[in-house]
């Protein structure tokens, strides 16, 4: 069984994504509070991806992400992005986040499965030499921290 936060900044956003997780194999919980996720993945049994559910407002999801970034204990945390139609291409196609995978809310069971499985195995990023890439030294370094700092 997999652990999951499941984290929006609406009560009602939660409520859409949660009836994949209850009928599936995870062990989830939810807030839309940060502080409180980010005790959670603090404690002696954290999450292991962390899914937000981006509607309409993706205000809340710059902010979580520079607070998961830019702690040591939460930074290499993989992050599930289910992403409202408007926003998944602008989020997907022209930042890069680190260790972030960013799906469209209307995602089939199957494909969200193996995404899970996969981010808490591996996480979202390649760890090969080849690649080289690694989590940023300092949140405001990140790309996507950047792009969004500068507009």
């Amino acid at each position: 069984m997999t652990d999951i936060l499941l984290i929006s900044s609406s009560l009602e956003d939660i409520n859409i994504a949660w009836r994949h997780f209850c009928y599936n194999d995870y062990n989830a919980s939810a807030t839309t509070n940060i502080n409180a996720a980010m005790e959670n993945l603090k404690s002696s049994k954290p999450a292991k991806v962390v899914v937000y559910y981006c509607g309409e407002d993706s205000e809340g999801f710059y902010t979580l992400y520079h607070t998961l970034r830019s702690d040591p204990a939460t930074e290499e945390v993989p992050l599930l992005v289910l992403s409202d139609v408007s926003w998944q291409k602008a989020l997907s196609g022209y930042v890069k986040f680190y260790n972030t995978c960013i799906l469209g809310i209307s995602v089939n069971d199957d494909k969200l499965r193996d995404m899970v499985k996969s981010g808490a195995r591996y996480g979202f990023e390649k760890k090969s030499a080849a690649f080289g890439r690694a989590a940023p030294k300092r949140p405001f370094d990140h790309p996507g921290l950047k792009a969004r700092k500068e507009r």
